[in-house]
């Protein structure tokens, strides 16, 4: 059993989206590939940077962990789960259902805020 991750990227939880959607816009000199109300997105060589915007019953999560979570596409996020739990870690989170999928948030060892993400199959 393991996670079969699709992709891996960096984001960071901003409740000031815009703020500081435009200080990575001009930090990077280059505007987001993604630009959503609630998400925006920068793919640069070697790192996709998602940032997006926390609903409110996500606050105490990103409070403990930090703005900072390593996000997994993975195939199957009950599979991933299960292999989470043969390592001893158990969800932070509730599993969420959102329009770009299913997602649910872990914790490595150091506090890292994981986010594993399956995609809805329209996407």
């Amino acid at each position: 059993m393991s996670l079969a991750v699709r992709s891996a990227w960096m984001t960071l939880a901003a409740f000031d989206l815009l703020n500081i959607r435009d200080f990575y816009r001009q930090l990077l000199t280059c505007e987001p590939q993604i630009d959503l109300p609630a998400y925006v997105e920068f793919q640069l060589p070697g790192l996709r940077l998602g940032i997006f915007k926390p609903k409110p019953e996500l606050e105490p999560v990103v409070a403990e962990s930090g703005p900072v979570s390593l996000c997994l596409e993975v195939r199957n996020l009950q599979q991933a789960m299960a292999h989470l739990k043969t390592l001893g870690l158990e969800p932070v989170s509730e599993l969420r259902y959102a329009s770009h999928g299913q997602e649910i948030d872990y914790c490595d060892p150091l506090g890292t805020r994981l986010i594993l993400y399956e995609p809805s199959a329209r996407l």
